[in-house]
């Protein structure tokens, strides 16, 4: 056996080890350059397409536009890609291609000789549509690094039959496993998202491939749809906009009982005669001052004779008459929770079978007031992950 080919089938296995598993920095660099035809060094890639030799920007013809993803290639205007799935192009023998001819198995060598002079392991010219790439040799290495793990590199919590999504539900629950594990079992029924069955769990015993909902302060390394918590995708205004809100609602100076969010504006002081505060901790005091409290904190009833303000980025107003059949007693812990899962399934449906968190993810970015039913419309970009900035203040009590 020789080196090269003793190195290829030691790659093969090492794939095949790595599913779901962390990639390395040059892996990683690999992929981008396979997902997005753009180098991370900012060294430009060039393709050079058909019999002229016509040079386009790689960005605009990224190897995964033609073999997809997880590499198997899909078939377009009578061009049907090469499996680049690396036990494809390993095997150990001749294998003949759409077009007819034969060629022995591909090694690394031969691999990069393909990607950048366009023939086979035999010497055969490969077909006309497949572009050869002028790049770097360290851009070349990172994604040849990267090729043998095609298929195999998984993100946690999919397979190619199931979809498992972590929720996090609040203390006491108050009804939001009910509602969840009933919307997901309908879309189940249906035949779940391109033929993967969604599996909700309660408990993570492994990482699951997103949280929706979650109650609590979300992951940075999960994608996550909050209904009622902070980071991730938050599905309504968050602490710090129901602050800004509250402060506005009222005059004078506002002292802060608890932790506060950053620069919430220049009303803010330490005084401790200021005739406003800020309740971010409970239970709520007792005081003559005017209580300014966000929606977490506020625990009826209200201290006897206190003038309080709350924030409400929910009611039950929000919720359609298509939402109340879906959900015919709202709160707003079910409300969000339901809305969590119904906006996590659009993303899955509008990302397609080549699934991971990087597409979930910038599918949910793009959403614009994108409808719930049961909240009001939510609108994430790559800069906002806070879905709406509404918020109403009621007063609950007053003098």
């Amino acid at each position: 056996m020789t080196r090269a080919r003793a190195v290829t089938l030691a790659l093969l296995f090492a794939a095949h080890a790595l599913t779901a598993a962390t990639l390395t920095p040059q892996q990683l660099r690999g992929r981008a350059i396979y997902r997005t035809g753009e180098s991370q060094s900012g060294t430009p890639i060039v393709a050079l397409v058909g019999t002229e030799d016509v040079e386009v920007g790689a960005t605009a013809m990224p190897c995964a536009s033609c073999h997809g993803r997880d590499g198997k290639g899909r078939a377009e205007g009578g061009v049907t890609p090469t499996n680049l799935q690396w036990d494809a192009l390993a095997k150990p023998y001749e294998v003949a291609t759409a077009g007819g001819r034969t060629h022995p198995p591909y090694t690394l060598p031969m691999l990069k000789r393909a990607i950048t002079m366009g023939s086979d392991p035999a010497k055969n010219r490969l077909l006309p549509a497949m572009p050869r790439y002028r790049m770097s040799m360290s851009d070349l290495d990172d994604l040849v690094a990267y090729l043998p793990l095609l298929g195999s590199d998984r993100d946690p919590g999919t397979s190619d039959d199931a979809i498992v999504v972590g929720v996090i539900v609040p203390p006491g629950d108050s009804g939001v496993r009910e509602v969840v594990s009933a919307y997901y079992a309908s879309i189940n029924a249906k035949g779940g998202i391109f033929g993967r069955r969604i599996e909700p769990r309660f408990t993570f015993d492994e990482e699951p491939f997103a949280i929706a909902p979650s109650f609590g302060t979300a992951d940075a390394h999960i994608p996550t749809i909050t209904a009622l918590g902070t980071g991730g995708f938050q599905i309504l205004a968050g602490l710090e906009e129901q602050c800004r809100a509250l402060i506005a609602s009222t005059e004078g100076k506002v002292r802060v009982a608890g932790k506060a969010p950053p620069d919430l504006g220049d009303r803010i002081t330490t005084d401790p005669h200021a005739p406003n505060i800020l309740v971010l901790m409970t239970p709520l005091p007792l005081t003559t001052n005017t209580l300014l409290v966000p929606a977490a904190y506020y625990v009826p009833p209200p201290p006897h004779g206190a003038n309080v303000f709350v924030a409400v980025p929910w009611s039950s107003a929000d919720v359609t008459v298509a939402g109340r059949a879906e959900l015919p007693a709202p709160t707003p812990v079910r409300a969000t929770a339901l809305a969590a899962a119904k906006l996590f399934v659009r993303a899955l449906e509008r990302t397609g079978r080549d699934l991971d968190r990087e597409s979930l993810t910038k599918m949910l970015e793009s959403f614009y007031q994108e409808p719930t039913e049961v909240t009001r419309p939510v609108t994430w970009t790559p800069k906002n992950h806070v879905g709406s900035s509404e918020v109403s203040v009621v007063r609950v009590s007053g003098r």
